[in-house]
């Protein structure tokens, strides 16, 4: 690991365990098909940025922990994270998969452009401090159980999906649960819809839950959480709404 400097890429050539690690450099991971196992925390700091590739086929790749532990499986502190290839894989149980939530951690952001995040973490696949941001261009998060949702903490900056984003197939304790929307939050769309996205929505207050979405999608790139509830253009913005 000493090796993995700044603007380098550490491909693995096989299964790696490694314990606690701060990467406070911008560099490249490529898990090759194989697994990346941490004991401890992962965290990347100090305006680095850290991009996970696979460059395996079918993108088997794997960055997990090595038990169920009380701990996230990435802390990203003034950092910024970027998942292109590979699956994020929780086994604990009180911490989410991605961690934002320090009281200075006001830079933060993760960009998802495929990949996959699934298992099961109480906290969800993400955690949110102050302005920290989330852009999902692609890949996929599904099959994650929560305790408290799929985004918690301090949610302040929106989400944002384009491309062929995928949020489907999770749940809060036993009930189907994908972003959840309290009053006034939204999706924005950052860019067209692929066919193949598709999005799972739960609303605090049903009612007209994206931002732009006229001439990039439709509301065929969303469902509802809530068999109560369908998914439906607003007559007057062409936004979607339940």
């Amino acid at each position: 690991m000493s090796a993995w400097d700044t603007g380098t890429t550490l491909t693995l050539l096989k299964d790696v365990s490694i314990s606690s690690y701060n990467n406070g450099k911008t560099n490249t991971l490529d898990l090759n098909g194989h697994t990346f196992t941490t004991s401890g925390n992962f965290e990347i700091t100090n305006g680095a940025t850290l991009t996970i590739n696979d460059s395996s086929s079918p993108n088997t790749g794997v960055f997990t922990k090595d038990i169920q532990r009380d701990q996230s499986l990435i802390w990203v502190y003034n950092g910024h994270l970027v998942l292109n290839g590979g699956t994020l894989s929780a086994k604990q149980t009180q911490c989410p998969v991605v961690d934002f939530y320090l009281a200075d951690n006001t830079n933060g952001s993760f960009t998802m452009n495929g990949g996959k995040i699934t298992g099961n973490a109480s906290e969800g696949a993400i955690r949110f401090a102050s302005s920290c941001s989330f852009t999902m261009t692609g890949g996929e998060i599904s099959g994650l159980t929560t305790t408290n949702g799929l985004l918690t903490g301090k949610r302040t900056t929106p989400l944002t999906i384009s491309g062929s984003a995928v949020i489907k197939n999770n749940k809060k304790g036993e009930n189907t649960e994908n972003v959840y929307l309290s009053s006034g939050q939204v999706i924005t769309i950052g860019g067209v819809l692929d066919s193949s996205a598709s999005i799972g929505v739960t609303m605090a207050n049903p009612g007209v839950f994206t931002s732009g979405l006229s001439e990039k999608g439709n509301a065929s790139n969303f469902t509802s959480d809530n068999n109560n509830y369908s998914v439906s253009l607003n007559s007057s913005s062409s936004e979607a709404q339940l």
